[in-house]
């Protein structure tokens, strides 16, 4: 039942899983790999208003996006009504799917200016947001929020409710409070009672991080789609995994290390054309500890890796390391070690 798919509006979510917004991460060529290993959604890093507003020059740079990505969602955070439904209508010109506020972001660069997560203690200003940009917009509009931002005081309900009213054409709830970061196991009872609160699509997002979680989620809470943050880093091909679950309640093998590999040099050669070798492989680097994350002596392919300044030395590096393991294979999160067989080469984007 859940592979048919989540309607937001208009727009056609299918399969119902969707990569979440990540600062520094979900820029255009992760957003490619994404969508190419099955993602139904993605969305764009974190976008200032502010920033858009006055301008500057490195949110602009994060908007572009190729006609591969669709549908795409581009993120919006801020505190200021005027400059956030401003800064949405001038995204709407670069011809992305949605828009989506920012309602959960944690970060204290974020919060210190009263938005992220912070817009949760004010939720007479989280409502005139989200008025203000459905009226300014032509496309649908959705909210990511947490549960609030106090552990002891969950406000999602009535967040979720207003902004309902005020225009929101579905929910993300990430979970956990904003004063708890990323620490301690997701809520995932918030997202089942917020299903049952609002008349609008509900995605659940937190501790989803192998295949059976995401059936799990939407069993147990009744979502209409999944939200993979974490789980995705130096994971792609996890939407594609977690397709092959849902329909056949068969947990789906790990790719081959030759697959992963490719995956990888794909991916730096794409944030070296978009942004120059020396900056492309900075870029690279989390992820290139990511995508080894769980192989046999990581920490030392790791440490290699972190020493490359161009697209040919990490190449040579990952070719060493296939020789020298020829073996080689990551254990999945959360499985035992040799519980998953190599995935057809064939079922990768390349």
């Amino acid at each position: 039942m859940y592979i048919f798919g989540m309607q937001i509006g208009n727009l056609t979510v299918r399969p119902p899983v969707v990569l979440a917004p990540m600062a520094g991460v979900t820029d255009g060529p992760f957003r490619r790999l994404c969508r190419r290993y099955g993602a139904g959604l993605v969305y764009s890093e974190f976008l200032s208003s502010d920033g858009l507003v006055r301008g500057a020059l490195p949110q602009r740079e994060k908007i572009a996006f190729t006609p591969e990505e669709r549908p795409i969602g581009f993120q919006l955070f801020g505190a200021r009504s005027a400059a956030i439904a401003e800064a949405a209508q001038m995204l709407c010109c670069a011809g992305p799917d949605l828009i989506d506020l920012n309602f959960g972001c944690p970060a204290r660069k974020v919060i210190r200016k009263n938005g992220g997560a912070a817009v949760l203690k004010h939720l007479d200003l989280l409502e005139e947001i989200v008025k203000r940009t459905a009226e300014a917009i032509d496309r649908p509009l959705t909210v990511k929020m947490r549960a609030g931002f106090e552990e002891s005081n969950p406000v999602f309900i009535e967040a979720a409710q207003r902004a309902v009213r005020a225009g929101a054409a579905a929910i993300t709830l990430h979970a956990r409070s904003g004063q708890s970061g990323f620490g301690g196991p997701a809520n995932w009872e918030f997202i089942r009672v917020l299903k049952q609160a609002v008349n609008v699509p509900v995605i659940g997002n937190g501790d989803i991080r192998r295949p059976a979680d995401a059936l799990a989620m939407m069993e147990q809470t009744g979502c209409d789609a999944v939200m993979i943050g974490r789980g995705a880093l130096g994971r792609p091909w996890i939407f594609r995994q977690i397709e092959d679950f849902l329909q056949t309640r068969q947990t789906p093998p790990e790719p081959p290390l030759q697959e992963k590999f490719d995956v990888l040099r794909w991916h730096v050669a794409e944030e070296i054309t978009l942004h120059g070798e020396r900056r492309g492989i900075l870029r690279m680097r989390r992820h290139m500890g990511w995508y080894v994350r769980g192989l046999p002596d990581a920490a030392e392919l790791r440490q290699r890796l972190m020493t490359a300044i161009d697209y040919r030395q990490v190449s040579e590096m990952l070719s060493d390391y296939e020789h020298a393991h020829p073996f080689a294979d990551a254990t999945p999160p959360g499985n035992d070690p040799g519980a998953a067989q190599p995935l057809s080469h064939t079922r990768g984007p390349w």
